[in-house]
């Protein structure tokens, strides 16, 4: 869950003047900093009322206030602004300068932080790979967040839709020793990791982008490790890419008889979305969908709603805010759905 004294976030706040609201949310929670949405900025008074009623919040003449510089307006009212506003790609620059670690939970609404701090409770710490220098990488990088637990990792660029999908997850997460990972049959398998199977359906190995494929299953971005991942991460050796192969690491799993497949097949969908092609692929997909079905994919809160970490009052607030979207009628809608049962 989200620790709700954390000083280390930032928030951002998009209307024209400060309501009581946002005022509550910022006494109570003291983000690092606060980005102001330039969209509603129409004039240089509303961007120095603004920020001088965010400054007397926290009695501090120098708090960082980001201008969020959409469609140019704020670099034509930047010169006229004091030196406590900074643009975006000076924003950054400021917590290296100050040696903060800066760790940004959002950067949306006040109101909608606020209801997702008291709700679904989102926690997010990262690091940067500062080099492409292979995927079991990140499992070294995030040493000091995983500790001594089982860890899963998941490509960023990777999107998995399917019936049966959120049983198999749970499932693997039970497992306390050894890994798993997941195959999906495609038609173009060398440019992925592949997995081969025995005559009993075993997996025996498993290799890293084939010249020539023996099998079509492709191993997925998702990965389910136990605690000596991290370990095993530390042993590996950069490969002709100059990379720490996640193959290797599964090998390794491999070897000790320690590694689960499973297989994704009919009635699951697992997209790569690394390229323009596959993107759009992917949006596509979702698309005809939620638009055939009338539900949504992904939907955070109905999620947490589903799952029972929310009720039906907590989901309708969480609507409220969101109603001229659309994205809100769809909420409200669920609650609806559920009564007339």
């Amino acid at each position: 869950m989200m620790n709700k004294n954390h000083k280390s976030f930032i928030c951002g706040l998009k209307g024209k003047y400060l309501s009581n609201q946002e005022k509550k949310f910022l006494t109570k929670h003291k983000p690092w900093g606060v980005i102001l949405f330039s969209r509603n900025i129409s004039s240089i008074k509303q961007t120095k009322n603004l920020t001088n009623s965010i400054k007397k919040i926290f009695k501090n003449n120098n708090y960082p206030i980001l201008i969020d510089e959409e469609g140019g307006r704020v670099t034509r009212l930047k010169k006229f602004i004091d030196s406590s506003l900074f643009s975006a790609k000076y924003f950054g620059d400021l917590y290296k300068k100050n040696n903060k670690k800066f760790e940004i939970y959002f950067s949306v609404y006040v109101k909608q932080i606020s209801y997702l701090l008291r709700s679904l409770g989102i926690n997010i710490n990262y690091e940067i790979q500062e080099k492409p220098e292979g995927i079991a990488q990140a499992l070294i990088i995030g040493k000091k967040f995983i500790k001594e637990s089982n860890v899963t990792l998941i490509l960023g660029d990777n999107m998995f839709h399917g019936n049966y999908l959120i049983d198999q997850l749970q499932k693997s997460f039970k497992v306390k020793k050894g890994a798993t990972i997941f195959a999906y049959p495609v038609s173009d398998p060398e440019r992925y990791g592949v997995v081969e199977f025995d005559s009993n359906g075993k997996a025996y190995k498993v290799e890293e982008k084939p010249v020539n494929p023996r099998s079509k299953f492709a191993i997925t971005g998702l990965y389910f490790y136990d605690s000596t991942a991290v370990a095993k991460a530390e042993t590996l050796k950069p490969s002709e890419r100059g990379e720490l192969e996640i193959t290797d690491l599964n090998n390794l799993y491999m070897k000790d008889g320690e590694l689960m497949v499973e297989k994704m097949n009919r009635g699951m969908t697992w997209l790569d979305t690394g390229t323009l092609d596959s993107l759009h692929e992917a949006s596509s997909y979702i698309r005809s969908l939620e638009k055939r079905q009338g539900l949504k994919i992904g939907c955070p809160e109905e999620i947490a709603w589903r799952m029972g970490f929310i009720d039906d009052n907590e989901l309708s607030l969480l609507a409220e805010n969101l109603l001229k979207s659309g994205y809100g009628d769809y909420l409200k809608s669920i609650i609806e759905e559920k009564r007339n049962l």
